[in-house]
């Protein structure tokens, strides 16, 4: 913790406003994932536990389903319930523990949390050799214990929103002042100092017991405030990347007598070189960071054989920061830092989006060297779409509900809360960089959220570039010329552009005919379930999709070939003239689509 955060905590425990809250799920789901990631990619696993109901929200079902990106080594599970013995589970044999000796297995992984102590005894007897990973022991070595299931939703956004509903419907001014207090004690756990203040200025206004020490601490963290906006605006040449994931272009464009504006994130884009149709190479996370940290297609490297987490030569943007002088700073979380352990760069491990921004502007104003920080916000734009001031109760859907359950009651009002709260996050900070601060904002690939027309999963909006992967990119400070850059951008020319913006020598932004991107073989369960119900299982084994000239091709991994004109998803134009033509066009550039054999969906036995 730096000098400018003690300062912050020992205000709010001067105060009386220190929170206690639940553990944030959230916060859970990143330890397990990071564990998934570190200790069962490339290796054998087995799971412990299938459970006796065999139920879809068991530990067994919840592993293999959400985490499956890191459970492609699963080969099988182990149960001591006889009856469970020699049947199937999502796919995957169910086995005896005598039986483990037999498989090769490297890993176990405990997935129960009551009986969690007596499987670790039966591993011990029947396979000793094997490495275990116990979930809820993991998560008490990291002072974190969990009286629930480690994947059931408990977010402390949503608690927000629940105290104040509580604090609006109290009528008693004694329990409203109570409510009120908890409620900016809250804000300030996470450091989301706008909320914080606004309910400061209510509690004040209104004059609830104790207001003129809510007045006296709300000076305190102004005048703290205002040192550190002071701290950073004197600096130059900092250079300063805002990562926002799934953040359409869609929601932060539109045109008005043909010229473009700005619906979001206004303050910062009207003074930078924007990017009017920057596409990702991928609609999913780590499949497109691949290109943009390293500069390969999807195809190019299995991304789930531990490919997805990079080492510093792969972003050759860092290593010429480093010559330049700058210190690395990552603001991330602890389920996928982006980059692997390095000495060279200083990581800070945070879940919500207000957190990031304070740490950074805190540590930026302590620091005497130039200052490089790269910040990652997973959660606020992309699925559950959850953010820290909602006009509904949230609701915590999952990326594999989208196109399956029904969300039309409530998601776009959901994700339209967390637009509004990314602005007045972001827009707090404005004030906190001047002209002389690199400032770059980009997303790695768009999303469907909700779209009224269609009621389809992610991998059926190949042809919808809007949709999938019609992304946000924008880079301002010394020498960036602010405007808009109307020619294609692919994000796998993202290092290639930064680096021309820092360097000083030049800028000669590269623009691409034909936009390619390109989808992975769906191991989730659940997708390849709802592609067999309704007719898709042409679409999820890998597609390869070109546009250019208002077109898209697409060819499948069982080799069927589309043409589409753009923004037209039903009508496939491939056997008309033009669509051969198209077709010909791109394997004559490209050659004829590939697809690597790590794509293939296969179950080991």
């Amino acid at each position: 913790m730096g000098i400018y955060d003690e300062k912050m905590d020992a205000i709010i425990e001067k105060y009386g406003f220190k929170y206690e809250g639940q553990p944030d799920s959230t916060a859970v789901h990143n330890i397990v994932m990071r564990l998934f990631q570190d200790r069962c990619l490339g290796r054998r696993v087995a799971l412990w536990g299938a459970g006796r109901s065999n139920s879809l929200t068991s530990h067994a079902s919840v592993i293999i389903g959400k985490y499956a990106s890191c459970m492609r080594g699963l080969v099988c599970l182990v149960d001591s319930a006889k009856e469970l013995q020699g049947t199937e589970f999502m796919h995957y044999p169910v086995i005896a523990p005598q039986e483990i000796k037999n498989k090769d297995i490297e890993l176990i992984i405990v997935a129960s949390r009551s009986s969690a102590g007596s499987i670790r005894e039966s591993i011990q007897k029947y396979a000793p050799w094997c490495e275990v990973l116990d979930i809820y022991q993991e998560l008490k070595e990291r002072g974190i214990v969990v009286s629930y299931n480690f994947y059931e939703g408990h977010s402390l956004y949503v608690e927000l929103y629940d105290i104040r509903k509580e604090y609006e419907k109290e009528n008693n001014s004694m329990a409203k002042a109570e409510a009120l207090h908890k409620l900016i004690s809250a804000y300030l756990s996470i450091r989301d100092i706008p909320y914080a203040l606004d309910f400061c200025d209510e509690y004040i206004n209104r004059q609830y017991k104790g207001f003129q020490i809510v007045k006296d601490m709300e000076n305190e963290i102004q005048c703290l405030v205002q040192e550190i906006r002071e701290q950073n605006i004197i600096r130059k040449r900092d250079i300063i990347i805002h990562f926002i994931d799934a953040l359409r272009a869609m929601d932060i464009t539109g045109k008005r007598d043909g010229e473009l504006e700005f619906y979001h994130l206004k303050e910062y884009f009207q003074d930078m070189l924007y990017f009017e149709n920057a596409y990702s190479t991928a609609p999913v996370t780590y499949e497109s960071v691949r290109s943009i940290i390293c500069g390969q297609y999807p195809y190019d490297v299995n991304v789930y054989n531990n490919n997805f987490i990079y080492k510093f030569e792969e972003f050759p943007l860092l290593q010429d920061v480093k010559d330049m002088g700058y210190g690395i700073n990552f603001y991330t979380s602890d389920e996928w830092r982006v980059m692997h352990e390095d000495s060279r760069i200083n990581y800070t491990d945070q879940i919500h989006m207000p957190q990031k921004l304070w740490k950074m502007v805190c540590d930026r104003a302590e620091n005497s060297r130039p200052f490089f920080a790269f910040l990652y916000y997973p959660w606020e734009l992309h699925f559950p779409l959850v953010c820290g001031f909602h006009k509904d109760k949230p609701h915590l859907p999952g990326f594999v509900d989208v196109g399956i359950v029904d969300m039309s009651g409530y998601i776009v009002q959901q994700f339209n809360d967390c637009l509004a709260y990314m602005d007045k996050e972001f827009g707090f900070y404005r004030q906190f960089y001047n002209e002389e601060t690199y400032l770059n904002i980009f997303s790695d690939h768009s999303q469907i959220v909700y779209d009224e027309k269609n009621f389809m999963p992610y991998y059926m909006y190949y042809n919808n570039k809007e949709r999938a992967t019609h992304c946000i990119m924008a880079a301002g400070g010394p020498g960036i010329e602010k405007g808009v850059f109307r020619n294609n951008f692919s994000m796998i020319d993202y290092n290639k552009v930064m680096r021309q913006f820092i360097s000083g020598n030049g800028i000669d932004i590269a623009s691409r005919d034909v936009i390619r991107w390109q989808y992975y073989s769906i191991h989730n369960k659940r997708f390849r379930d709802v592609a067999e119900e309704r007719g898709y299982t042409d679409y999820i084994d890998g597609i390869d999709c070109y546009m250019a000239d208002g077109l898209i091709y697409s060819k499948t991994a069982n080799g069927k070939e589309e043409v589409y004109q753009d923004g037209d998803m039903v009508d496939n134009i491939a056997s008309t003239t033009k669509g051969k033509q198209f077709i010909a066009y791109i394997k004559e550039k490209f050659g004829e689509p590939v697809f690597p054999e790590f794509l293939d969906i296969h179950f080991v036995s």
